[in-house]
């Protein structure tokens, strides 16, 4: 393994934060996240090898905890180093690189403590690994494997803390690090230039709302909008995100699915845990592949009908991609609302057409009890780095002769950068009307309102999950107060 990557001619710093820089270089299609203080000195990895022959059989695993034993080889590492004519760094550096192998997953752990980080790509022996940053999106980072051993001792270090293993027969891992990051590998036979991994990870401080609206994903106007849909002052709506690769449909879901009431009964099923609820009744389910026999599979449509029998208030499906989709539109059709979830499509009349074709086949006369689609998509841009936008909101409507009719309630505009209401009346405005009118309300005051507080929350910086979530569902058991203690404030 080696770790390389000097500066060329061309190159601005982009964004510069403990050990790592991220560098755009002319020329080059990705920006570079450099590794800053990571970089052994031929001086500095022998110390690390000879460290990891003395300390391997020093601290066994019982009975300490993972942070008893990473006091314990401290203590160890600066015990034997504190003879060396060795600067803090170097120091800092040996005992980083002596944990993370003792106690972590070798040099990915860099990485995997970058909570700005989405995915860790390592594609094979002798090239860069990749990295797909939230503010720059994919990056090509200073670090290159040389030896297909250095990629398999990760793998099997990932593969035993899963009580999985890896081998010839059995060449695929898919398996969940204990932060709950989802890690996928493969070795030769099947990946033909050597052992690869990728990593999703698992952000520690989950986005919220006001997060969103710092970024500009959406505007305080239609966050507030759809707030008012998911709490359900009418009658939740059924509502599909829709985007491509990583346009951030299922973060979206997750900062959405806040404004839930918190008195609701809410089951999750995804294929892959990403989805963070800090809600009191939330139940999470998900699908398990089948068994080397091929028995055992637990797949989203047994899961959604198996949800169905719980008496869920709402269903959150992390993906829906194949015939599971007939089954929540039937569930739909029979009266559950606030059903949420992410599709694979580019466009909101490609949404239609997805779920109206094989594999979901989705009846047409059923389409109309899904409510609404909110098309997110991810933007690049060579000043700003990677940009998230919700682009277009729209309505779903039966139109007759066996067809249905898009309703455009928001569409982005690309001189303002922002998604902005047409001023076309929907149903679901009609519905939240009716239903505001009868608690005394006016719809517009009520959306000011909300729009006024999220605002609010903005401009304190009030973006912690739980502080978030406190305040939307204060505001819901009594929004005068909470907006009274605001002016106040």
């Amino acid at each position: 393994m080696k770790l390389e990557g000097l500066f060329e001619s061309g190159e601005k710093i982009l964004e510069e934060y403990g050990d790592v820089k991220i560098i755009s270089r002319s020329g080059r299609e990705f920006p570079l996240y450099r590794l800053e203080k990571v970089v052994l000195s031929p001086e500095e990895k022998k110390e690390v090898e000879k460290l990891l022959e003395v300390m391997r059989g020093k601290v066994t695993v019982e009975p300490f905890s993972t942070e008893e034993r990473k006091l314990a080889y401290v203590d160890i590492v600066y015990e034997h180093l504190k003879k060396k004519s060795l600067s803090k760094e170097s120091i800092e550096k040996i005992t980083k690189h002596v944990l993370y192998s003792l106690t972590g997953f070798g040099v990915l752990q860099f990485f995997l403590e970058d909570d700005n980080l989405e995915e860790i790509m390592v594609i094979g022996v002798n090239a860069p690994v990749y990295v797909f940053h939230r503010k720059h999106g994919a990056c090509e980072t200073n670090l290159t494997f040389e030896k297909a051993e250095e990629i398999k001792w990760i793998i099997d270090r990932v593969a035993m803390s899963a009580g999985r293993h890896v081998d010839f027969q059995t060449p695929i891992l898919d398996a969940t690090l204990p932060d709950g990051s989802r890690v996928n590998a493969t070795i030769p036979p099947i990946s033909l230039e050597g052992p690869t991994i990728t990593v999703r990870k698992f952000r520690k401080d989950p986005l919220t709302i006001i997060d969103l609206l710092n970024y500009r994903t959406l505007s305080p106007e239609l966050a507030a909008f759809l707030w008012m849909c998911i709490e359900g002052i009418d009658s939740p709506p059924n509502i599909l995100i829709a985007g491509g690769t990583s346009s951030g449909k299922t973060t979206l879901l997750n900062v959405l699915s806040s404004f839930v009431p918190s008195n609701e009964r809410i089951i999750t099923i995804e294929d892959t845990p990403e989805l963070f609820l800090p809600l009191p009744h939330v139940i999470r389910l998900e699908t398990r592949p089948p068994n080397v026999e091929g028995k055992g599979e637990l797949s989203s449509d047994i899961l959604l009908k198996n949800t169905l029998r719980m008496r869920p208030d709402r269903v959150i499906m992390g993906e829906v991609r194949g015939i599971e989709a007939r089954t929540l539109f039937n569930a739909m059709n029979t009266g559950h609302k606030g059903v949420t979830g992410t599709i694979h499509a580019n466009s909101s009349s490609e949404v239609i057409s997805r779920v109206e074709n094989p594999p979901m086949e989705v009846p047409v006369n059923m389409l109309t009890s899904l409510d609404l689609i909110v098309l997110i998509e991810g933007m690049r841009t060579k000043d700003r780095g990677l940009l998230r936008r919700v682009t277009d909101v729209s309505e779903v409507r039966y139109a007759g002769g066996g067809t249905v009719k898009l309703n455009k309630l928001y569409r982005y505009d690309p001189a303002e950068d922002t998604c902005k209401s047409t001023n076309i009346p929907g149903r679901i405005e009609m519905g939240l009307t009716e239903a505001l009118r009868i608690r005394g309300t006016d719809y517009k005051e009520e959306l000011k309102r909300r729009e006024e507080l999220l605002i609010w929350m903005q401009k304190q910086g009030i973006r912690k999950i739980s502080d978030v979530i406190k305040l939307i569902q204060a505001y819901r058991i009594n929004p005068e107060r909470v907006m009274k203690k605001i002016k106040e404030k």
